[in-house]
């Protein structure tokens, strides 16, 4: 084996290892995220991504498919060992990403053979992926924009990034009062009039607020489209088999808090107020924004806190 050999051989290496760590990295950012344990079909079967295990394989898979895409093009374009370039940084990912959750699942106590067959059903596609996009050849390579432009879209990209992070922090918070009243400008007043009526306190309506923010009226109409079944859904988020309006969800919630409500001599306290957020959502970003609602000065509803 010659120098020119060993070289190719360390930049095909390399070409793989990047594939393997930037597709490793992509999805556990998606993992540590998401609130709630949105990613992996071993942490959230209930929530959307995960309910469906073709639409989670396509999630999985799509990624990796592009990723396998431009290594091949770029093992073409290098004259490197473009086939070995494709299969090694497929089996690379595999082993460092799919492989110890398959471990898990297979070896651990008890056995979760549904995560194991996920697992398999997901090397086995990044398996025919590699292979498929190997023997494609200069077909597969033609679908990846030339070098220049590839690095221009890449820095393209950055700054719009970067810009608009810098935007980002450069811009004032909104104040907790003005998100209050463009999210109660945007709700049906009767409905917000429903949950007063149930917790004279305005507990509940600062829950309806936050959520609404969270998932304004248009993403909840899309939420109803695109989970048919076995979601949260409405104004308030309530968990149901098939999708609710926003009133449904409204008497859901009152239907299951009532008893929480504070009775003339009391009021919502940080304990009595924690009790009820933590039940409903348990992402402290939720329950801290229903709190600040809570605490806002001026607000309608403060109930003693």
């Amino acid at each position: 084996m010659t120098i020119a050999d060993v070289r190719e051989l360390a930049v095909s290496l390399g070409i793989a290892a990047t594939v393997a760590v930037v597709l490793r990295s992509y999805f556990r950012a998606f993992e540590f995220n998401w609130p709630e344990h949105y990613f992996g079909p071993d942490q959230g079967l209930e929530l959307f991504v995960t309910r469906s295990l073709p639409r989670y394989a396509v999630f999985r898979l799509l990624p990796v498919v592009l990723a396998l895409l431009v290594a091949g093009a770029l093992a073409s374009r290098l004259e490197l060992a473009r086939t070995f370039t494709i299969l090694v940084s497929a089996g690379l990912y595999a082993a460092v990403s799919i492989g110890p959750d398959l471990a898990r699942s297979l070896f651990g106590k008890p056995r979760k053979w549904r995560i194991v067959g996920m697992n398999i059903v997901l090397v086995a596609g990044v398996a025919a992926a590699a292979v498929i996009i190997a023997l494609a050849g200069s077909g597969a390579d033609s679908l990846v924009p030339p070098a220049r432009e590839f690095v221009f879209a890449i820095w393209i990209s950055v700054f719009v990034f970067i810009a608009s992070k810098v935007a980002l922090v450069l811009s004032s918070r909104p104040r907790v009062r003005d998100l209050v009243a463009e999210a109660e400008g945007e709700t049906d007043k009767a409905l917000m009039e429903r949950l007063d009526e149930a917790d004279p306190g305005g507990l509940f309506r600062a829950v309806a607020v936050a959520e609404h923010l969270n998932r304004p009226k248009w993403m909840r109409m899309a939420e109803r489209l695109l989970r048919p079944r076995d979601g949260t859904y409405g104004l308030m988020q309530m968990k149901s088999a098939k999708p609710i309006s926003d009133t449904e969800s409204v008497l859901l919630f009152i239907d299951e808090f009532a008893d929480h409500v504070p009775q003339e001599d009391e009021y919502w306290d940080e304990k009595r107020t924690g009790r009820v957020t933590r039940k409903h959502n348990r992402s402290e970003e939720f329950q801290k924004l229903v709190y600040e609602i809570m605490q806002e000065p001026g607000y309608p509803y403060t109930g003693g806190l």
